[in-house]
């Protein structure tokens, strides 16, 4: 939570001391990917500062116009985000053969996103064969030149879907 309370601080010295023109503004907190963990925390952080303002615990104090938060293509949970949910999306996608999908399950593989948890499975030099990019037929080798932000167009350069061409 202290992401949150740094996030809010910043957010108080935009409007408070920066910008107080633009505090009767709807507001609205948005972010993307990791922002999936810090929109909703920030979101709660004003709500709470102004439920404290409502019910007259604090005075002073600026009342921000929040209507809302968004979140594109958030993360929430490692356990599950990002590389854990991977190959249940590339085999419904159709980017994958059913028996790489199939293998990967039965062996109980799963890689974490930038392998922050050690990866799980009862045969590892298996599950890497199914999965890691420099194996050809593997799971990131197939799907290695998609664009992961849109998978019905093409990745240009380094991925980032900047334009349509």
């Amino acid at each position: 939570m202290s992401q949150a309370t740094d996030a809010f601080a910043a957010l108080e010295y935009f409007f408070d001391a920066k910008f107080p023109n633009l505090v009767p503004n709807e507001l609205f907190v948005s972010g993307e990917s990791y922002g999936g963990i810090y929109v909703p925390y920030l979101s709660w952080k004003i709500y709470e500062h102004n439920k404290l303002i409502d019910d007259k615990v604090v005075t002073g104090r600026t009342r921000y116009n929040l209507k809302g938060f968004m979140v594109g293509n958030g993360a929430t949970d490692w356990d599950f985000d990002v590389s854990p949910s991977f190959p249940s999306i590339a085999y419904n996608f159709n980017l994958i053969p059913k028996k790489t999908y199939d293998d990967y399950n039965k062996l109980g593989c799963k890689v974490f996103f930038n392998d922050f948890k050690p990866r799980l499975g009862s045969d590892q030099a298996e599950c890497a064969k199914l999965w890691d990019d420099d194996v050809s037929g593997s799971m990131c080798n197939l799907t290695g030149d998609l664009n992961w932000y849109d998978l019905y167009r093409p990745k240009y350069g380094e991925g980032l879907a900047l334009e349509d061409r």
